[in-house]
């Protein structure tokens, strides 16, 4: 039986059972992988609209993609990270969505609302790695020129 139907008429004889899925509202992008290296202890990789990479489709909720991007910066004199995180940015204020869900390779980060950027006019969202290793400046920087799968929720 088609449930897609419309109008949908339905005689039951019997004893009836329906059920139902959700599906989950997400934006599937095709981020071909950009770095910057400012120096051996300064990295960004992923999307930076206008500075490297690129993104399509460019927008998420109705809202454009400008940054989508794992940093790292380390201390030269202690080896240790004073930025590890993954940063998605979106033009406009929008800061009634408090979090982002991300699939990469694989693996969901949520990155929280960090906040709203006005003299850039976006509002930015993150993940800190803190000092631990941080998975997507690897597999950014390893598929550097190639097109990765990036799922946002």
């Amino acid at each position: 039986m088609d449930l897609t139907s419309n109008p949908l008429s339905v005689i039951v004889t019997d004893n009836l059972q329906v059920s139902a899925a959700l599906e989950e509202d997400v934006t599937v992008f095709n981020l071909t992988v950009g770095m910057l290296m400012a120096s051996e202890f300064m990295s960004e990789a992923g999307y930076y609209s206008g500075k490297y990479g690129s993104l399509s489709p460019t927008t998420f909720k109705g809202k454009t993609v400008r940054i989508i991007n794992a940093t790292v910066f380390m201390d030269p004199m202690t080896g240790g990270y004073t930025v590890n995180n993954m940063l998605i940015t979106l033009s406009g204020n929008t800061t009634e969505i408090t979090s982002i869900g991300a699939y990469i390779n694989g693996q969901l980060y949520t990155l929280g609302l960090s906040g709203f950027v006005s003299n850039n006019n976006w509002t930015n969202y993150i993940y800190n790695f803190g000092s631990s290793e941080n998975p997507v400046m690897n597999y950014f920087s390893s598929n550097n020129g190639r097109a990765v799968t990036v799922t946002l929720k």
